[in-house]
């Protein structure tokens, strides 16, 4: 139920009714009456992917961000849908956005499935230079990126 979570917790911040949320949902194209947003929220309707394109859009959010539950701190443990066990918070925000591999893919494989041609180039050219990768490091402290623990950007050739 994280999204149906995540989903609450947005609307409530933003001060939205259910009302408000569909007309915006509506404005995008995305005609979705109040009674469906509210059985979102309620988790006795499902979400489907343009849905959830949509809800990112009208709480201005990343996708990702209605995917995986709100952590106080990277290193909080979060439960994640599919996952074996628990993880930090950090780990599983990397692995969704394609930037950290998780599930025993090798590392190469994964970049490679993960992400369009041009967005492994900037993150192979910063991993094959031993640096962090820059977009990944704004908003997060040092320490929690440099744990290979956490996040493994080290390439090992």
């Amino acid at each position: 139920m994280t999204t149906a979570n995540r989903l609450r917790e947005l609307r409530t911040q933003q001060n939205l009714t259910y009302a408000a949320v569909s007309a915006r949902l509506d404005q995008l194209g995305h005609p979705t009456m109040p009674l469906a947003v509210r059985r979102m929220e309620e988790g006795d309707r499902a979400i489907d992917v343009d849905d959830l394109m949509a809800l990112a859009t009208v709480f201005g959010v990343a996708p990702v961000t209605l995917l995986l539950p709100d952590a106080p701190t990277p290193l909080e443990p979060v439960k994640v849908t599919g996952a074996d066990h628990e993880m930090h918070a950090l780990e599983a925000h990397v692995w969704a956005r394609g930037i950290g591999v998780y599930g025993g893919v090798e590392r190469r494989q994964f970049y490679a499935w993960a992400n369009p041609d041009w967005l492994n180039l900037l993150a192979y050219s910063d991993v094959q230079g031993g640096g962090r990768i820059e977009f990944i490091t704004r908003g997060f402290d040092q320490t929690y990126l440099e744990d290979e623990n956490v996040i493994d950007m080290k390439d090992e050739d």
